[in-house]
């Protein structure tokens, strides 16, 4: 309806998010430029702003990135126990070489489920692997096999769904915002389900108020 009032595309007040993000990629900050635009053509416009989640897609990424934060946490305690420069917060770069990624989920393996518990047949296989001369390990089944045990033990609760929602929306809410031509008493930040049928994405979907 959006798009057919003002000749723009029928799809300009969707949003898209990445699994677990709240983050608009550049078709969503070209979208809101576009609805921003229109909102100031129409001053007596007003707009719901949905806080969308989706668990099924969601809950998997933020364990996912729970973990993440736990294995790069690791790595800079190592660090500053060495007194070398660690990385952000946010850097997951120390996990795109697969043996320090094993290395790493292996320390947090053992950490959380006890030294004493058996790692999985692909780890015990790396393990293996490193004390022969000339033989490369296969790191990826111990990844994912490491990672899968440990993101069993992550615990994504329904708050922090919710905060990722009003993540969402108030990314959306500040985009149409930024230039500071439209009044924000005429968004209203609602509950509401994501759009179904989005495949793997999160859609959110603007309304007319």
């Amino acid at each position: 309806m959006l798009g057919r009032l003002f000749g723009g595309s029928e799809k300009m007040n969707e949003v898209d998010f990445k699994p677990g993000s709240a983050a608009l990629d550049d078709q969503g900050h070209e979208r809101m430029a576009s609805l921003q635009k229109a909102m100031k053509e129409r001053p007596q416009l007003e707009l719901d702003v949905p806080m969308v989640v989706s668990p099924d897609l969601d809950r998997p990424a933020l364990a996912q990135r729970e973990l993440q934060k736990k294995l790069i946490a690791l790595k800079q305690k190592e660090l500053a126990s060495q007194k070398k420069a660690s990385p952000s917060p946010g850097d997951d770069s120390v996990l795109a070489d697969p043996a320090e990624h094993y290395r790493l989920l292996a320390a947090e393996y053992r950490q959380e489920l006890g030294k004493d518990t058996p790692l999985p047949d692909s780890a015990l296989a790396v393990e293996a692997a490193k004390k022969k001369k000339g033989e490369q390990p296969a790191f990826d089944p111990a990844i994912a096999d490491l990672q899968n045990a440990l993101l069993a033990k992550v615990q994504i609760d329904d708050s922090d769904l919710e905060q990722l929602g009003k993540r969402r929306g108030r990314s959306v809410q500040d985009a149409l915002l930024g230039s500071g031509e439209i009044d924000q008493s005429r968004l209203f930040l609602i509950n509401a389900p994501a759009k179904a049928g989005a495949g793997d994405v999160v859609r959110a979907e603007l309304a007319l108020k």
